[in-house]
């Protein structure tokens, strides 16, 4: 899936604790509704408003799945990767350093530095809504979305997820008549 592709990579989870389904959705036709039948992680329907969602450039400008228009992007960086590399090419350091090369132990950590350097400029951009948490991939995130601001994040903490159902209203038992009225 190329960059700038009408094509995203959709990821829905219906809480915090739910794996993650992925669905392929290509933005000239997307779908109204993500149906559990074809994505088996899915445990009810999930309606798509696609409607101010995308603009003609095909930029995400709003979440289909919740509504909410405050996006943040942020780089898709493998966490897993470069924690084993610094923590390796600390263990390198230490070792040269205690061999008293510390010539080499700098080229080990300058190594280090430009690796990561590659890794985050090689990094992608994906796009997360703060309410719903639902993660947009392989699509051109331009400048106008912010990155993650704990300000907007705290707005959205206690709104309501949009794959629970709303309070069932029960109705109020009838008043037992007031004896002073019936007389």
């Amino acid at each position: 899936m190329p960059l700038g592709t009408p094509v995203v990579q959709i990821v829905i989870r219906e809480n915090p604790t739910s794996p993650p389904e992925r669905v392929e959705v290509d933005l000239r036709d997307p779908p109204a509704v993500i149906r559990p039948a074809q994505h088996p992680r899915l445990r009810q329907p999930v309606s798509l408003d696609w409607d101010r969602a995308i603009d003609d450039r095909y930029h995400l400008r709003r979440c289909p799945v919740c509504r909410c228009e405050d996006l943040y992007a942020r780089r898709t960086i493998p966490r897993v990767t470069a924690f084993i590399l610094i923590l390796l090419a600390g263990v390198v350091a230490m070792l040269l350093f205690g061999m008293q090369m510390a010539g080499w132990a700098v080229a080990a950590l300058s190594v280090v530095l430009v690796v990561d350097i590659g890794i985050l400029m090689l990094s992608r951009q994906i796009l997360v809504c703060y309410g719903c948490k639902t993660q947009y991939r392989g699509l051109k995130v331009p400048r106008l979305h912010p990155k993650w601001d704990a300000a907007t994040a705290d707005r959205h903490r206690d709104a309501p997820s949009p794959f629970t159902p709303p309070p069932v209203q029960t109705p109020a038992p009838p008043l037992a008549p007031d004896k002073a009225e019936m007389t």
